[in-house]
C-alpha cells in the first residue's frame, strides 16, 4: 500500500508541475523567448540527483561484491537523471536552439523543418535531419510555444487549451 500511495503522490505532484508549468507565460527577452524548467521541477531534479549522488557515495565508501549489481542500478538511474533533464528552449523568429547535455549549441532553422510533432508524454520534437530539439511539458510557458512556431508547421501539435487542436 504504502508504495502505491508512493507512485500515486509522485504522479500527482508530476502533473501538477506539468500544468503550472503550462500555465506560466515564457519570458521574452529581445528577439527570443525563453521556456525554462519549472522551478518545482528543478527542485525535484536538484533532490534526486543529490539523493542519487548520496547512494553512490555510501556505495563507494562500503563497497562489497555481493552488492554491486545494486550499484550499477543506482548509477543507471543517476546518469539517467543527468541526461533527460529538460534543458532551456530558446525561440527565435528564424528558428529555435537549445544546449545539449554536453554543453553544444543544437539549433533548427524553421525553414529547414518539415514538421514539428507531439510526442505521447505531451512534449513538442522540432526535428531537421538527424537534429532534434525537444520542448518538455515541464517548461514555463510550454502552451505558449505553440504560438511562436511558424503556422504551416502547427497542424501535427495539439495545442494543450484547445479541443480541436
Amino acid at each position: 500500500m504504502d508504495r502505491f500511495l508512493a507512485v500515486f503522490l509522485a504522479s500527482l505532484v508530476m502533473t501538477w508541475v506539468a500544468a503550472s508549468a503550462a500555465s506560466s507565460r515564457a519570458k521574452h527577452s529581445g528577439d527570443e523567448w525563453v521556456y525554462r524548467p519549472a522551478l518545482v521541477f528543478t527542485a525535484i531534479w536538484c533532490i534526486g540527483t543529490t539523493f542519487f549522488t548520496y547512494l553512490l557515495i555510501l556505495g563507494l565508501l562500503d563497497f562489497k561484491t555481493d552488492q554491486e549489481i545494486g550499484y550499477w542500478i543506482i548509477f543507471g538511474v543517476f546518469v539517467f537523471f543527468l541526461v533527460t533533464w529538460p534543458k532551456t528552449v530558446f525561440v527565435i523568429r528564424s528558428g529555435i536552439k537549445q544546449r545539449g547535455w554536453n554543453l553544444k549549441w543544437k539549433s533548427i532553422e524553421w525553414s529547414e523543418t518539415p514538421s514539428v510533432k507531439q510526442e505521447k508524454d505531451g512534449s513538442v520534437v522540432v526535428r531537421a535531419g538527424k537534429k532534434k530539439i525537444t520542448v518538455a511539458s515541464y517548461l514555463l510557458g510550454y502552451s505558449q510555444f505553440l504560438d511562436n512556431v511558424p503556422v504551416h508547421l502547427r497542424p501535427a501539435v495539439k495545442h494543450p487549451h484547445h479541443k480541436n487542436g
